[in-house]
């Protein structure tokens, strides 16, 4: 009786441990926007899709698995996500193959402009993409405002 009670409770927690794999699984790839990265916490903050053209920029690409290519291409269109109408820059940037998330950041004393980043003036609406060869990562709406509004 115990031999079996013991085999039964293993076969329970494995299942358990099985099924919660199952469930934690890999989050789905996105696009964090905000005005500054916290070194401590690894993450992107004061997270927006609103900016003005000569504020810093931060931006931060999770792809929920490894990348498993040595660049991935970010392309800024006029427009969003359902009408993207004119491709304003397009640049690919090295990753690391092994890794889950990609930091564009300025440096601390010299932070990234959005004007620097998006190499746009113009005010409006605009949707920044991030692909690989094979497929597109992520994308982002974002609104741009002229800075003395």
């Amino acid at each position: 009786m115990p031999m079996r009670f013991y085999s039964s409770t293993i076969a329970f927690c494995l299942g358990v441990v099985f099924l919660l794999a199952g469930c934690l699984g890999d989050e789905p790839a996105r696009i964090e926007i905000g005005h500054d990265y916290d070194g401590y916490t690894k993450r992107v903050i004061d997270t927006t899709s609103s900016f003005k053209i000569n504020e810093p920029l931060a931006m931060q690409l999770f792809n929920g698995t490894k990348f498993g290519v040595d660049s991935v291409k970010v392309s800024l269109f006029k427009g969003t996500a359902d009408a993207k109408t004119t491709l304003v820059f397009s640049d690919k940037i090295p990753v690391n193959a092994a890794s889950t998330d990609l930091v564009i950041r300025g440096q601390r004393s010299n932070p990234l402009s959005v004007r620097g980043f998006l190499h746009t003036n113009a005010p409006g609406s605009y949707y920044l993409e991030f692909s690989s060869t094979d497929r597109i990562i992520a994308g982002k709406n974002i609104q741009l405002h002229n800075s003395k509004e």
